[in-house]
């Protein structure tokens, strides 16, 4: 059989999305290394497709051009088999990286391929293991060509949201690596404001997990519907053996695989400001060698009174995470303006209404705002989210009794830090300035007058 795609790695995501491609009609090629990961694919039933040992075998069992999807982890290990393939691939094939790699990798891959007359295409692909399997979100880099040849698979394996098929071409490049990149940034500041609304309400106002679980269920219908919200829910219910929380259970020590990090560290070489995301990826990194004083903690001084205290909840997560998706999406064009990429906002945000971890309803107005508006200089400043002084309002009510409970909130408080910085008259960087120049001689500008001025403030 001649397969009209390959799949090379087959792990948990490799595998899934292989059976993906195959149950939507692609004679489909497969190739791991790993004789148990063969073994365990075929235990799947399924027809349609051709397992093969060797990377020779597996290029020969493609159509030209070839296109294939490499689902390995990210790092050495994509070098080490992208220059291992190359001898048995052809001008005008296509080598597709679905892992979480760093975009500058895929630049500079992209750039060795293509001398030797190959296309690397750097796809940021999200939804876990289940997305995988029954359409994920995916984000396209690479040429024009490589789309073109790519689509009519990726689109048909893709997640759907209504009429939005959520996989498409980002751009040029590590494009797609960068937009999934900064997708996870998001991903990480969302789950640190759940895990702070949780907190608040459970050590703060004493509520039980399972009255907060009804507060996120209650959330589905309602302008904060996500999959983050649905799944919080689950987590909170799931019993343990003794038939208590699960999540009681969790060491409070959270992971990473690098994608907040590189966010950060990406935020502040273009110069874009996205304090929600630092500190929801610092704190995990605190969390792995924090030492905890005895004797210090929160107490049950707040009561949630009436439905009205539920409310400022609501607003205050609902201004916090629409600050999340701002300071991603500002970073994601700035960076389209440094390397050219000419990506397109409104159409980048539809491929996260579906299939990906950050999926909202909230998406729809995010979308909109920048397809009428395609220049929106901030999310926040959109006609779209009106008048937000009620959920600023909520925000800091929330900040300020989690500051009462003992309650750490980093997330929750930088959000408020990060709204009144959006839409304050001025800053205080004047000072700051000022004083630069005071101790080193650093110049700065006035509003008065043009050039560059020095003053002797010591004299």
């Amino acid at each position: 059989m001649i397969c009209e795609i390959g799949v090379l790695g087959l792990g948990v995501m490799g595998s899934s999305l292989a059976e993906n491609f195959i149950r939507n009609g692609f004679p489909t090629a497969l190739y791991s290394r790993e004789p148990f990961e063969r073994d365990r694919f075929a235990r799947r039933n399924l027809s349609g497709y051709v397992m093969t040992d060797s990377l020779s075998a597996f290029a020969a069992s493609l159509q030209r051009p070839r296109r294939i999807v490499m689902m390995i982890t990210a790092g050495p290990a994509v070098d080490a088999v992208k220059d291992a393939i190359a001898p048995y691939l052809e001008e005008g094939d296509i080598l597709v990286d679905g892992g979480n790699s760093y975009y500058e990798d895929t630049n500079r891959r992209t750039f060795e391929y293509a001398q030797l007359g190959l296309n690397f295409v750097g796809m940021g692909v999200s939804g876990g293991e289940r997305g995988a399997l029954e359409g994920p979100s995916m984000m396209v880099g690479g040429s024009d060509d490589a789309w073109k040849a790519l689509a009519p698979y990726l689109q048909k394996a893709a997640a759907k949201a209504g009429d939005v098929i959520c996989c498409n071409h980002v751009g040029e490049g590590g494009s797609g690596h960068y937009v999934k990149m900064v997708h996870n940034g998001i991903e990480y500041a969302v789950m640190e404001l759940i895990a702070e609304t949780w907190q608040l309400l459970r050590e703060g106002y004493g509520l039980r997990e399972e009255e907060i679980a009804d507060l996120f269920d209650g959330m589905k219908d309602g302008r904060l519907s996500s999959y983050l919200a649905e799944i919080t829910a689950k987590v909170l219910r799931y019993p343990d053996e003794d038939g208590s929380p699960l999540v009681e259970k969790i060491l409070p020590v959270a992971g990473q695989k690098g994608t907040g990090k590189w966010t950060t560290l990406e935020s502040v070489e273009r110069g874009v400001y996205t304090p929600m995301i630092y500190e929801s990826a610092s704190v995990r990194s605190f969390s792995e060698h924090r030492t905890a004083f005895p004797g210090y903690g929160s107490g049950y001084f707040l009561t949630l009174e009436s439905d009205c205290d539920t409310k400022v909840i609501e607003d205050a997560l609902y201004l916090g995470i629409v600050c999340c998706y701002a300071q991603g999406l500002s970073l994601i064009r700035k960076a389209s303006e440094t390397f050219g990429w000419n990506i397109n906002l409104a159409a980048s945000a539809s491929l996260w209404e579906g299939g990906c971890i950050i999926r909202s309803e909230m998406l729809k107005d995010i979308v909109a705002a920048y397809e009428e508006d395609p220049q929106l200089e901030n999310l926040l400043f959109s006609e779209r989210f009106g008048d937000l002084e009620q959920e600023r309002e909520a925000l800091q009510e929330v900040c300020a009794s989690a500051m009462l409970a003992h309650i750490p909130a980093p997330a929750y408080q930088t959000a408020v830090t990060y709204y009144d910085a959006c839409f304050a008259p001025e800053l205080n960087l004047a000072m700051v300035q000022g004083l630069r120049d005071c101790f080193g001689a650093h110049t700065y500008r006035r509003i008065d007058q043009e050039g560059v001025f020095h003053t002797e403030w010591e004299k």
